[in-house]
């Protein structure tokens, strides 16, 4: 079990906002195109309150930001192998 006091399984909110939802669904769908794979990533908070879900949009631009760098180097290590 990792520090914080935190029983194992247990949900806690990230360190960098208070009002982040508790439990967030991410739907991922693969899709093949040719000689490409198209990733469509969508995510949505769950049984949020109107403030944690205000704040969820809040921070799409930094989860763009976030996944697109993640599947930017998904990307140049494929292209690698």
């Amino acid at each position: 079990m990792i520090g914080f006091g935190i029983k194992s399984g247990q949900s806690v909110r990230p360190p960098f906002e208070e009002d982040w939802p508790l439990e967030i669904l991410n739907d991922v769908t693969f899709a093949e195109a040719g000689a490409r794979t198209t990733i469509l990533l969508k995510s949505s908070p769950l049984n949020a309150t109107p403030e944690e879900e205000r704040v969820f949009r809040s921070g799409f631009a930094s989860m763009e930001e976030g996944y697109g760098g993640t599947f930017d180097q998904l990307a140049a290590y494929l292209a690698e192998a």
